[in-house]
């Protein structure tokens, strides 16, 4: 006779929600003591995934004029990805700059690193779509702060959405 185990067969029984401590240990490590960032410390942490998915989108488009209107009149911004920017994302993911540079050129040449990133560039699409009306990251006043607090807290409801709306096998 097999004994039973009382395992719950419901996941919404089970003790650990989705929501749990490690998850949010997963999203709130720092990086800060790591002199090189590997493909697998990207796969665990979403703030991280999120913040590189859009630094590289900002630096795949290095270049990129916004009509902007003032007074009545039109004008257009240059803007490039400056180290400013970088130093910024850095911040916010808590990793030393140079390490975020190093990890971004890695992002632009490296295929793998790129389909990495695949699910993520729909989210922030979406995100973008949602609330800017457009598809345009450079559009954003400062796109750092897509990290910050409630905006982050959105963009990863927006991700988690997209990883739940596509198949394992689909996804880049």
């Amino acid at each position: 006779m097999i004994p039973k185990l009382n395992i719950p067969t419901n996941p919404t029984s089970l003790p650990i929600k989705p929501s749990s401590s490690f998850h949010s240990l997963l999203s709130n490590r720092t990086f800060e003591h790591l002199s090189e960032i590997k493909l697998t410390d990207v796969a665990t942490n979403s703030k991280f995934k999120l913040g590189l998915t859009i630094l590289h989108m900002l630096n795949t488009s290095s270049h990129y004029e916004v009509l902007t209107s003032r007074d009545g009149q039109n004008y257009k911004t240059s803007k490039v990805v400056t180290p400013e920017m970088v130093d910024m994302f850095a911040m916010q993911l808590r990793i030393k700059p140079e390490v975020m540079q190093k990890t971004l050129d890695t992002c632009k040449e490296d295929q793998l690193w790129q389909n990495e990133l695949g699910s993520c560039y729909f989210a922030v699409l979406n995100y973008l779509d949602k609330h800017y009306k457009t598809s345009q990251i450079w559009e954003v006043e400062n796109p750092w702060k897509l990290l910050d607090g409630k905006y982050f807290k959105d963009l990863e409801m927006e991700f988690e959405k997209v990883m739940k709306a596509t198949p394992r096998s689909f996804r880049m």
